[in-house]
């Protein structure tokens, strides 16, 4: 199993946003926004066939 980026897999496999939403049976419109609001790893097998799909979401803990 390895892990990358939402944006390294879609570059990896030559995929789009829309395609990879698609393909998992996701809303489109949802995943475009992960992929510029949030960073989402993707963890994928030998065949980049998705297992598991993850939003780390940044806490502020302080801004100035």
């Amino acid at each position: 199993m390895r892990t990358l980026e939402l944006a390294d897999y879609l570059e990896l496999t030559g995929k789009n946003v829309h395609g990879l939403a698609v393909e998992l049976g996701l809303s489109p419109p949802k995943v475009h926004y992960w992929f510029h609001n949030t960073t989402c790893m993707i963890k994928f097998d030998d065949y980049r066939r998705v297992h598991e799909m993850r939003l780390m979401r940044e806490k502020v803990v302080y801004a100035r």
